[in-house]
């Protein structure tokens, strides 16, 4: 394949990739003015949309003397371990094995933006007109005829190379390439992009935009699944020490609905079924697999209870709950440090489905008022727990902790309080009301806890708004 063709013969190789090679971009910091013809040329060649961008800039300083101000460029890293690829559910982005490109399979793709969660650089881009995410591919069509990338020949300047790499380099010493201030270390993906010349890093720098914190997607469907299925989870856990038909059945009802719901968060729905595909390396793919078995057998375990007296299985019944749950929590577990880590994720998703336990056996009235003084500590763990995440931290770093905080006592104020509000209604006052009065109202003694339970489910979706609305991720100068 000749690479004679390119307009400017000099900014790309003039040879393919060997056995551990690969393309990938190398800027030239110095001669990297900021004037974004790299990101027109790239929206213009590609036909992007308005407000998709797959290459940007953004402006680094150093804070150690000599000071200095520099301006990035960066577009799709194409890792040699690539985030996106291993976190897709669909197997919807491919690794050339020659070439070393990462390419998004757009008609593979389900539109579940995953991806766009698990890159710690912010590369995929959600494209809503498509039902898609979508990416750099390195102008791969361009390159096969012999021409540099859109962004490459747009550049004035020749800030923007395409070289080889070796693999086994990048592997020895990754932050020798990408190790850009207000990115994640370059360890976890391995990214193959260079920036050469007076280098300002992780270490020593900082981004221009850093108190620039944003409000991220409310993702409600996810918020909706999320809570239904934990609060489902909890009233299997329940049926176990009080067993309550009306209520298993409602529980069932309930994590059907959720699992409904849950695709409306995707771009192309009718696809939903290709998610189990990535099983091997997506915990989104585990996650749909696992709650898909515990559908089964809670229907399974009806079935059986109605008709024989089988507590083995109906014990075995929310052992899939806890896997598909605790699936979930690792599925919010990325490579950027962040808000998010499959620990602290898991324990806020166990508290959840121990509220809706408690609340439910409370209901059923079989164990008297023990679920009902358990409720009010779990309730103050959770709430103290997501209480300590509005301390801003009283120092200049602007890490996830202190964006975070600025998000909650700033413009999600208010939707903060109204957590706080629903949680100490439901698993403190209500609970409180009836264990120190004993008032019940004559005839309906589940009425109470059932608001209870209303409350403290109400409060847990906008908690759940609230950690996909505060999720600081480290991201790309610029963006």
């Amino acid at each position: 394949m000749p690479m004679s063709k390119s307009f400017n013969p000099s900014v790309i190789p003039e040879r393919l990739p060997e056995p551990g090679e690969q393309y990938a971009f190398e800027i030239q910091m110095d001669l990297c003015t900021g004037c974004k013809s790299c990101v027109s040329a790239c929206n213009s060649l590609n036909g992007l949309e308005e407000d998709e961008t797959w290459r940007k800039t953004g402006l680094v300083y150093q804070t150690e003397p000599p000071l200095g101000l520099q301006t990035i460029t960066s577009a799709c890293h194409h890792c040699l371990e690539p985030a996106c690829m291993h976190g897709c559910p669909v197997l919807a982005y491919d690794k050339n094995p020659l070439t070393g490109i990462v390419k998004h399979l757009d008609d593979q793709c389900i539109g579940c933006q995953y991806c766009t969660f698990t890159c710690p650089y912010g590369v995929p881009q959600w494209v809503p007109s498509k039902g898609i995410v979508r990416k750099c591919d390195l102008c791969t069509q361009r390159l096969d005829q012999g021409e540099a990338p859109a962004c490459v020949q747009g550049c004035p300047n020749d800030a923007i190379h395409v070289v080889l790499v070796k693999a086994a380099e990048i592997r020895k010493d990754p932050s020798a390439y990408v190790d850009l201030p207000g990115t994640t270390g370059p360890e976890h993906t391995l990214p193959t992009t260079k920036y050469v010349g007076k280098k300002i890093t992780r270490n020593n720098g900082k981004t221009a935009d850093q108190a620039q914190v944003q409000i991220q997607p409310a993702h409600t469907p996810l918020a909706l699944m999320l809570v239904g299925t934990q609060t489902s989870v909890g009233g299997f856990i329940a049926q176990l020490w009080a067993p309550n038909f009306a209520l298993a059945i409602t529980n069932l009802l309930l994590l059907f609905a959720a699992l409904g719901v849950a695709g409306l968060h995707l771009g192309r729905p009718q696809y939903a079924f290709r998610v189990i595909l990535g099983v091997r390396r997506s915990w989104l793919s585990r996650e749909a697999l696992l709650f898909g078995l515990f559908a089964q057998m809670a229907v399974i375990d009806l079935i059986l209870s109605w008709r024989y007296d089988l507590h083995w299985f109906a014990e075995a019944v929310p052992v899939f709950g806890l896997l598909a749950v605790l699936s979930s929590a690792r599925l919010y577990h990325i490579a950027a440090p962040g808000s998010w880590n499959w620990v602290g994720t898991f324990v806020s998703f166990l508290l959840t489905m121990t509220l809706a336990s408690l609340a439910q056996m409370w209901i059923s009235g079989a164990l008297g008022p023990l679920p009902l003084w358990g409720l009010v500590p779990v309730s103050l763990l959770q709430l103290s727990i997501e209480a300590s995440w509005r301390r801003e931290q009283k120092t200049d770093v602007w890490d996830w902790r202190k964006r975070r905080a600025v998000l909650l006592k700033g413009p999600l104020s208010d939707l903060s309080r109204s957590r706080l509000t629903f949680g100490v209604i439901g698993g403190l006052l209500v609970p409180l009301l009836i264990g120190l009065t004993a008032f019940q109202l004559p005839g309906l003694p589940w009425v109470i806890p059932a608001i209870g339970l209303i409350f403290i489910v109400a409060g847990e979706l906008i908690s759940r708004r609230l950690f996909f609305k505060t999720a600081v991720l480290d991201q790309i100068p610029g963006e």
